[in-house]
């Protein structure tokens, strides 16, 4: 593969950034060593989310459904529009979550960091992200398949009602974006 920078003392970073992000790119495409990266047991990973700490000792059945995701700085974990895979939970970084105008400039909604989730359009009909979700630094997440925190969600009221809160903040967030936007 081959590019160019407009000044040659660009090379370096430039090529740097590249190769993070194949590097990002084929560990999500299960093109890496099989050996962990991380030295925690799954079911110590949820310790970082107290809301997902179960009274049923329903947290081992969760770590079965798990996936370990890693992105780069810069890179986007989803954009607006697109079909979510689950429920993500941030490990490690923080991401911006933003929207889209019409004339195409983004407004930031939000910053979650460790211990905090987003995706959670995963569980509506449809699962279709409304948001654009960029790593502000790297980022690990876990992302919960949205069947299993559907069924999480219908056992455990509250985390329901947890939940819940969250989607409310979230939708009032959009909204005012949407005002703010219309105001311009």
């Amino acid at each position: 593969m081959s590019f160019t920078v407009a000044r040659q003392e660009d090379l370096g970073a430039a090529r740097d950034a590249f190769m993070t992000r194949v590097w990002y790119a084929a560990r999500r495409h299960a093109l890496h060593s099989p050996v962990s990266t991380t030295s925690e047991a799954p079911v110590d990973l949820l310790g970082a989310f107290p809301q997902f700490q179960l009274k049923d000792g329903g947290e081992e059945d969760l770590v079965t459904h798990l996936k370990a995701q890693s992105f780069a700085a810069g890179e986007r974990l989803m954009v607006e529009g697109q079909h979510l895979e689950g429920l993500y939970l941030v490990l490690r970084g923080s991401t911006t979550l933003s929207m889209r105008d019409e004339t195409g400039v983004e407004h930031e909604i939000a910053r979650i960091s460790r211990g905090e989730f987003f995706g959670e359009n995963a569980t509506l009909a449809g699962g279709v992200s409304d948001l654009t979700v960029m790593a502000l630094e790297d980022v690990d997440v876990l992302i919960l398949a949205p069947e299993v925190i559907q069924r999480v969600l219908a056992e455990h009221p509250r985390l329901a009602r947890e939940f819940g809160n969250v989607l409310e903040v979230r939708r009032k967030a959009i909204q005012s974006a949407r005002k703010l936007r219309f105001q311009e």
